[in-house]
């Protein structure tokens, strides 16, 4: 009974596409051949394609947000661009303080303490403010 469903039911959606174009291309499957009408089959291409495009230009724009965050946070001091990805990561809890609507005095406090320690010593609240407008210009949405 199940084989007869699939079977009237690729019949049926065989019997649709085929009204759609004179023009198809066969798409199977171990138990089932289907005829795809091929401008279905060229969208399914291009929007692939756009798809991958907008992925390549979304990396793309990541990339170069970190490399100017990278920049910016050098000009503030030199040791913080050393570990990009902990850069980054940083960052991406700076710009959470942000979007949760954390008042500017302890988005900035938060930074200098997240960020102070190791090679980089200790930041001033000058520099974590610095560092907060390079996060918010270069990381936050």
């Amino acid at each position: 009974m199940r084989t007869t469903a699939a079977g009237l039911t690729a019949a049926a959606l065989i019997g649709l596409l085929a009204g759609c174009s004179a023009t198809t291309e066969d798409v199977s499957s171990p138990d089932v051949t289907i005829s795809v009408p091929s401008e279905a089959s060229s969208a399914i291409a291009s929007a692939s394609g756009e798809a991958d495009a907008a992925l390549d230009a979304a990396t793309e724009a990541a990339e170069g947000a970190g490399d100017r965050l990278a920049g910016l946070a050098a000009a503030v001091q030199p040791e913080l661009a050393a570990d990009a990805e902990q850069l980054q990561q940083r960052a991406e809890e700076v710009c959470a303080d942000i979007e949760q609507g954390t008042d500017e005095a302890t988005v900035t406090s938060n930074t200098q303490q997240l960020f102070s320690g190791g090679d980089v010593g200790q930041l001033t609240e000058q520099q974590a403010q610095e560092l907060v407008d390079a996060i918010r210009s270069t990381v936050c949405p």
